[in-house]
């Protein structure tokens, strides 16, 4: 009978599930609406459809829960859930009751950083909660290589072979040489999100050996190179590299002549990517990014925006708020502890004076935000959060770094242990997530789509617990003793 009822519950499907297993499908809604001639809801971009989404996954999961008639004992996820709508409605809440007056012009911005943060809450609560297999994460990665798929095709047509596409602004508008997709409208969007796409190809190839999931990752490879963005073109270069290494030196079986001649066509297949997309970034650079002095701008102007935040930071350490962060970074209620002097010295003093466009040239304490000045993102998704919820999400950093770390440990111990293909499909799953971690250090641009780091983490881990468990019951079995166990019989039970 026990085995029935664990047959039933496998069996079981939760419609939480099967809406977050569609939440991929936002990243083709237009950030850019009014560009997106085709797009039937003028003023909604993904950010509405995020926070529809984010309500309905919480009723699916009161819903659920009253239904199985379970004693509700939250988990720590749930607790800090709790926490995190208390902080956001106090600090909505101090805005609009005039505490900090500051912020009163600047809009719908009040809102606009909330949705990503609950649709993150939700996926891990409702994952959690569902006890997900790796089939449930597996639908995700379907629906992402289906996203995938989209771009690539509208890239190679626009781009690639520059027709024009009807109602769509693929790429080349206003100026622009890069591709950016005419259904997303982001540059930012479509890189990151294909990095990520790019590694689960890999890890679909590794895990069903089915030679379809090397085209999606061609394609996604080819939209990263149209994207022409600097970030992402050397995380996948740095990512290739990481890859080659653990598979095929680092962790390299050496049974034969024949094994060692594929690894070393991958190898070169490996750089030679690398050295495509190297060349492409150097073209880019000389003739399409602009002159040195612009390149350096760039640097020299996010130096001054982090500097910026770690002073809101140091006098907000509670934190101000989901997305009101890089907003309060221009008010005079946050006082300027050492940015003033900062900007009257080299390189932040010449570069002040030949552009004027960005932070460099706005004023940081406006008495109405907005009003009285340009506002521009702070470029860094890890300081927008600690901005955001300060002493907590440094804390939330920290504690995901730690754990990339001991993801890539852990994929070391799996290939000594034999379990090479395993070892691969995690490997693919660190690097996925490492990789665009990393990128995302560079822009607040990919910001909304945390929920995809979230869900990139839980998969890991379910693959970590699911080893775990199954060792465990096999050495149960065999009173202490432990004996290999193959790695079909493993994935299939994960």
């Amino acid at each position: 009978m026990k085995e029935i009822n664990d047959k039933f519950l496998q069996k079981k499907q939760y419609l939480s599930t099967k809406v977050v297993s569609f939440l991929p499908l936002l990243l083709l809604v237009p950030t850019q609406y009014k560009r997106a001639t085709w797009w039937p809801f003028p003023n909604s971009g993904p950010t509405t459809f995020m926070f529809i989404a984010a309500f309905i996954l919480l009723f699916l999961f009161i819903y659920e829960s009253i239904q199985e008639s379970k004693v509700v004992k939250l988990s720590l996820v749930q607790k800090l859930f709790f926490l995190w709508l208390l902080h956001t409605f106090v600090s909505i809440g101090l805005i609009l009751l005039g505490v900090r007056p500051s912020l009163e012009f600047i809009g719908t911005r009040i809102y606009t950083g909330v949705p990503p943060y609950f649709v993150a809450f939700m996926v891990f609560i409702i994952i959690e909660k569902n006890n997900w297999k790796l089939r449930d994460f597996e639908n995700v990665v379907k629906v992402l290589l289906f996203v995938s798929a989209v771009w690539s095709i509208e890239c190679i047509l626009a781009w690639y072979l520059g027709f024009i596409l009807p109602g769509l602004s693929s790429a080349g508008t206003k100026g622009e040489e890069w591709f950016s997709s005419g259904f997303t409208n982001s540059l930012h969007t479509v890189s990151k999100a294909s990095l990520i796409m790019f590694w689960l190809s890999i890890y679909m190839f590794y895990r069903h050996e089915k030679s379809r999931y090397l085209l999606f990752s061609f394609g996604a490879f080819l939209t990263i190179i149209a994207n022409l963005n600097r970030a992402t073109n050397a995380l996948l270069i740095a990512s290739l590299i990481l890859f080659v290494y653990f598979m095929f030196v680092r962790y390299s079986r050496k049974k034969s002549n024949q094994s060692q001649i594929k690894g070393t066509l991958k190898v070169l297949f490996g750089l030679s990517a690398a050295i495509v997309i190297i060349g492409g970034s150097v073209f880019v650079n000389a003739n399409v990014r602009g002159s040195l002095l612009t390149d350096s701008h760039g640097f020299v102007e996010r130096a001054y925006q982090y500097s910026r935040a770690v002073e809101l930071i140091i006098q907000n350490p509670q934190g101000v708020g989901a997305g009101i962060g890089y907003n309060y970074a221009y008010s005079e209620e946050v006082p300027q502890l050492f940015t003033e002097d900062l900007i009257n010295t080299e390189p932040f003093s010449t570069f002040s004076k030949f552009y004027q466009t960005g932070i460099l040239g706005s004023n940081l304490q406006q008495k109405k935000v907005g009003e009285s000045g340009g506002v521009y993102s702070i470029h860094n998704f890890s300081l927008n959060i600690i901005m955001d919820y300060g002493v907590f999400g440094l804390i939330i950093i920290i504690l995901y770094i730690y754990w990339l770390f001991r993801f890539l440990k852990f994929t070391g111990l799996l290939f000594k242990s034999g379990y090479k293909s395993i070892g691969a499909l995690f490997l693919s799953l660190t690097i996925a997530q490492g990789a665009v971690f990393v990128a995302m250090q560079a822009t607040y641009k990919f910001f909304p789509w945390m929920w995809l780091l979230v869900f990139l983490f839980l998969f890991s881990k379910a693959i970590i617990n699911g080893l775990i468990r199954e060792q465990r019951k096999q050495m149960q079995l065999n009173n202490g003793i432990i004996s290999p166990l193959s790695e079909v019989y493993l994935l299939s039970k994960i």
